[in-house]
């Protein structure tokens, strides 16, 4: 136990990871209260974690601009596909950039991947808070089915009516949780 406490204590005593998980606990209870992720904090935090990397070349390597750079892109990359078929909001797609600028391209991959099985836990469990699981799977099953006879026509369509949704899910929960996840591996030496 004393390992793992200081361990969080050496990962938050670096000004990087302090601010980006001041950053992932706002933007989390703003997204859980309003079903938003506003713009101002996403913009700080990059306005933060890429000046920061290029002036602390100690913290993310001689290239430090680039890296938070190519770990912006990372981010964004890895969440945009789900925004284009509207299964995610644009602010949790910018949310992931941002992170990506605070670790880098390698670790905004590990927080994308962590971020989906988080994503995966929190869906299921408001499924099943609300009462809504048995409906979410025959949503998908739906969708399934009708892109399978749809497919050979060259046409998918993973819409759905408003009617049929299930709900929203905050999902910088998840992002943040995915994020932690990256932090704490990385720092017992778990990941790269």
């Amino acid at each position: 136990m004393a390992d793992v406490s200081a361990s969080i204590g050496a990962l938050v005593a670096e000004p990087r990871v302090a601010v980006l998980l001041g950053l992932l606990v706002i933007t989390a209870w703003i997204d859980i209260w309003q079903h938003r992720i506003p713009n101002l904090l996403i913009l700080a935090g990059l306005c933060f974690a890429i000046p920061y990397s290029g002036l602390h070349p100690a913290t993310s390597g001689a290239n430090g601009w680039l890296i938070a750079s190519s770990g912006c892109i990372v981010g964004f990359v890895s969440l945009f596909p789900f925004y284009l078929v509207r299964a995610m909001g644009a602010g949790d797609v910018k949310l992931m950039a941002m992170v990506g600028a605070f670790v880098g391209p390698f670790g905004a991959l590990c927080a994308a991947l962590l971020t989906f099985a988080a994503g995966g836990v929190l869906a299921i469990g408001v499924l099943l808070w609300k009462g809504q699981l048995r409906r979410a799977l025959c949503n998908v099953y739906h969708l399934t089915m009708g892109n399978i006879l749809s497919a050979p026509a060259g046409s998918l369509d993973f819409s759905m009516s408003g009617s049929d949704s299930t709900g929203r899910i905050p999902y910088a929960v998840a992002i943040a949780a995915g994020t932690l996840s990256y932090l704490f591996a990385n720092s017992a030496g778990l990941v790269g």
